[in-house]
């Protein structure tokens, strides 16, 4: 099993428990091999075995409640008040905290801005203002561009249709003043 040495902190060789030297820095040190365990399944099967045998178990938040759950997350005994349930899971307050904080929960995620709606509606916009259709359309363009990079960033984010729709419909508006400013002016030559 490879480890660090406490002191130099290189990665070592060891294949026994026990006073162990470290062939780099020469540090004596304890070393002890174990197998770790599978912290959710053997937590939440041993909270619920012990909140069953435990009439008496107490909340850990609030001492002077009686525990009628456990935190699947870190097996602590909560309380109804404390108790949250998201996504089909018991948890305590301090782990939803944690899980919300890290973005492993989905239904507590937000997405605050659409960019392939507000795309979609600028193209249209650019062609119901006509005339100022030439300044909304390129900024169209600009805008679905960054959004697409957002939405890139975050896969959970929808609306890519309406961002590459509005893009071409921009396009097509863009194209369409081109050529009737070239006609004007190939006209009038």
């Amino acid at each position: 099993m490879v480890i660090l040495c406490p002191h130099c902190k290189r990665e070592i060789d060891v294949d026994h428990s026990g006073n162990t030297i470290c062939h780099i820095c020469k540090h004596v040190f304890d070393a002890f091999i174990f197998s770790p365990v599978n912290k959710e399944v053997v937590v939440a099967a041993a909270a619920a075995m012990s909140i069953e045998g435990k009439k008496d178990a107490k909340c850990y938040m609030h001492p002077e409640n009686r525990a009628d759950h456990v935190c699947e997350r870190c097996g602590s005994f909560i309380c109804p008040v404390c108790l949250v349930e998201i996504e089909k899971k018991n948890l305590c307050p301090k782990c939803f905290d944690r899980m919300e904080d890290e973005g492993t929960l989905k239904t507590t995620k937000t997405i605050f801005f659409d960019w392939g709606r507000l795309v979609f509606g600028l193209s249209i916009l650019s062609y119901l203002t006509c005339y100022m259709g030439v300044i909304i359309a390129p900024l169209t363009i600009v805008f679905g561009i960054y959004g697409h990079y957002q939405i890139k960033k975050d896969p959970e984010k929808r609306g890519k249709g309406y961002l590459i729709a509005g893009i071409v419909m921009a396009s097509i508006y863009i194209l369409i003043c081109l050529g009737l400013l070239t006609f004007m002016i190939m006209d009038k030559f």
